[in-house]
């Protein structure tokens, strides 16, 4: 006897996420770099159960999708603390 059952007729779930066309996420839609100026900052907040290296992971996943898809070169910085993940556009 297996320990998993076979299921039919599942339709596998397209690759793109919900409600976005272009396969690209929507991180880079949530995140303000289209309206940072140099030396402006951001502050993502701390959830329970997500470090800051996950957040910051996805927030830069988030940036180098918005740069391709905008053809900028957008770069940042960050720093954690207790108020959240603070970002920072430095180019």
């Amino acid at each position: 006897m297996y320990c998993y059952e076979i299921e039919k007729g599942i339709p596998i779930p397209d690759m793109r996420r919900p409600g976005n066309k272009n396969g690209m996420g929507r991180g880079h839609k949530i995140y303000p770099f289209a309206n940072m100026k140099i030396g402006d900052s951001f502050v993502i907040p701390p959830r329970n159960g997500i470090n800051y290296d996950a957040r910051r992971q996805s927030m830069l996943s988030s940036l180098r999708k918005f740069n391709k898809l905008h053809k900028t070169k957008i770069k940042i910085t960050s720093r954690s603390s207790k108020s959240g993940l603070r970002v920072w556009r430095i180019e």
